[in-house]
């Protein structure tokens, strides 16, 4: 079958969907529900010191003892009010999303769009927009590795903010600020 011939075939399979009264759902599925409902357990924390020259440092002990990864080039100072539509079905004060080039930071929704408010933390070489720069922590890390491949946090980690030793989930109206200091803590499915 022909790309053309399977976006028309598509398109009629969801206008034939519409027309016998079958709601198009929209969202995870069952199974991804469930998966994430299931028991997990902290495999490693990350610190992302919000600041320019702020560290980035991880600890496999609970933070009982952290090690450099990185730092800070640029610090977020904003939130990107309007992020990618399925950035709505994350947890609040978690990762959304994760890749190679992005770790985006789920705060809350917006009442408005009901989209995902997000800031991203994006490596060093990462070109992004003046709009999504400033919701970005910009780091000297290259993408693909290190955060940004397999040790990064996962998709609904959870994403705290730290203060006094204190570690407390983000409000719905948190805006990064210089100086912030975000902890993820990555968990994972029990086996």
């Amino acid at each position: 079958m022909k790309p053309a011939s399977i976006i028309v075939f598509l398109a009629l399979l969801g206008i034939t969907a519409q027309a016998s009264g079958d709601a198009i759902v929209r969202g995870p599925s069952e199974e991804i529900a469930f998966e994430c409902s299931q028991p997990r357990h902290e495999t490693m924390r990350l610190r992302i010191v919000n600041t320019a020259g702020g560290t980035i440092t991880a600890s496999n002990d609970a933070g009982a003892s952290w090690r450099l990864l990185g730092s800070v080039v640029t610090p977020a100072l904003k939130v990107n009010p309007k992020a990618y539509t399925a950035g709505m079905w994350a947890q609040d004060s978690a990762v959304a999303a994760t890749a190679v080039n992005a770790i985006h930071i789920k705060i809350a929704n917006n009442p408005e769009s009901g989209r995902g408010i997000v800031f991203s933390i994006v490596p060093g070489a990462k070109t992004v927009g003046a709009a999504v720069a400033s919701s970005s922590i910009r780091t000297d890390m290259p993408g693909g590795t290190g955060i940004f491949g397999g040790y990064g946090p996962l998709v609904n980690s959870p994403v705290h903010i730290e203060t006094g030793g204190d570690l407390a989930p983000l409000k719905p109206d948190y805006v990064p600020a210089d100086g912030d200091v975000i902890q993820i803590i990555r968990l994972e499915a029990e086996k």
